[in-house]
C-alpha cells in the first residue's frame, strides 16, 4: 500500500529504499533478540546447575551434620563407657598394693625409727607454687564424674613435697607420659591408671592420715620405706598413668589417732583405698558427713 501510494518513479525507489533500511533495522534487532534470549536461555541453564549443585551441597552438609551429629553420640557413649570401665577396673586393681609382706617385713625394720616420728603441727602444702585445677575438684569432676581427689595442675616437673612428717607405704615408678584410658601404675604396684605414685603415712595434729599423689613424673619418686619429714621433696609433678596433661592427683584418708601410726605402717593390708572404697561407692565415706576413720578427706578444705 505504501509503495502504491508512490506519485512517482523516484518517489517509488525512495519509498522502497526507506522500507528496506527499516527491515535490516528490524531484522538486526531481531538477530540481537535473539542473541540475547540465547544468552539468557544460557544464563538460566547456568543458574539451575548452579541451583541444582547448591541444592546437592545442602543436602550433602546436612547428611554431614546429621553424620557428625551421630559420631558426637557415639563418641559421648564412648566415653562414658571408657569411664565406667575404667571404674571397674580401678575398683579391681586398687585393692592390694603389690608384694604386701615385704612392705610390711620392711615397716618392722623401721620400727625403731618410726616411732621417733613427731607429730607435724599442720599441714604442709603438697605442691609449692602450684594451685588446684577448678574443673578436676575433689568428689566430682565439672563435667559430672566421681573425681576421689583435687588436681594440683602446673608446670612438668614441679616439685611435690610431703604434707606432714611420716613414711613412705608404698611407692611405685616406671610409667611414662600417659594419656586418656592408660592403665599404667597397678603393673608397678600402684593404682590402676594412677602411673608412678607414693602413698605417705604422716601424722598431723595428733591425727593419723593416708596422702596418695598421682601421675608422678617417671624417676622421681621417693622409695618405699623412707621416713620424710614435711616439706620434704617426694617427686616431681608429671602426667604418667591415665592423665591429660602435668597435674598431680592427691587423695587424702583420715585413719585415727596419730598414736596408731608405727602400728599402722606395720600392718597395713595394702588397700590403696584405706577402707575408703571406690568409685561412686567411695563418695558414702566422706568425712565431712561425719563418717568416722577410715574417711575421705577433701584436700581443698586443707589447701584451699
Amino acid at each position: 500500500d505504501i509503495l502504491m501510494g508512490a506519485r512517482t518513479f523516484s518517489d517509488f525507489v525512495r519509498i522502497s529504499n526507506a522500507l528496506s533500511t527499516f527491515a535490516r533495522s528490524d531484522e538486526a534487532i531481531m538477530d540481537d533478540l535473539a542473541d540475547k534470549i540465547e544468552a539468557l536461555n544460557t544464563d538460566k541453564a547456568q543458574y539451575e546447575q548452579d541451583k541444582k549443585e547448591l541444592d546437592d551441597s545442602r543436602t550433602q552438609v546436612v547428611s554431614k551434620q546429621n553424620q557428625l551429629l551421630q559420631y558426637v553420640v557415639a563418641a559421648q557413649a564412648a566415653e562414658d563407657a571408657m569411664k565406667q570401665k575404667q571404674a571397674e577396673l580401678e575398683a579391681q586393681g586398687n585393692r592390694i598394693a603389690g608384694d604386701i609382706e615385704q612392705i610390711r617385713a620392711q615397716m618392722a625394720k623401721l620400727a625403731n625409727a618410726l616411732n621417733q616420728v613427731a607429730v607435724s603441727p599442720g599441714w604442709t602444702y603438697p605442691v609449692p607454687g602450684v594451685g588446684i585445677n577448678p574443673y578436676a575438684k575433689t568428689w566430682h569432676y565439672a563435667s559430672g564424674g566421681v573425681h576421689l581427689g583435687a588436681d594440683f595442675s602446673g608446670p612438668l616437673g614441679s616439685n611435690v613435697v610431703a604434707a606432714g612428717n611420716g613414711v613412705i607405704l608404698n611407692s611405685t615408678d616406671g610409667c611414662d607420659y600417659g594419656y586418656l584410658g592408660s592403665g599404667c601404675g597397678s603393673a608397678y604396684g600402684g593404682s590402676w591408671g594412677g602411673g608412678n605414685q607414693i602413698y605417705l603415712l604422716t601424722v598431723i595434729n595428733n591425727n593419723l592420715y593416708a596422702v596418695k599423689y598421682l601421675h608422678l613424673l617417671k624417676g622421681t619418686p621417693i622409695a618405699k620405706g623412707t621416713i620424710v619429714n614435711a616439706g620434704d621433696s617426694v617427686g616431681k609433678l608429671g602426667s604418667s598413668g591415665n592423665s591429660t596433661g602435668p597435674h598431680t592427683h592427691i587423695e587424702i584418708f583420715y585413719l585415727g589417732a596419730a598414736s596408731n601410726f608405727s602400728n599402722y605402717a606395720q600392718t597395713w593390708n595394702g588397700d590403696l583405698s584405706f577402707g575408703c572404697g571406690w568409685g561412686s561407692a567411695a563418695l558414702s565415706r566422706k568425712c565431712e558427713d561425719g563418717v568416722g576413720a577410715p574417711c575421705r578427706i577433701r584436700p581443698e578444705s586443707l589447701f584451699g
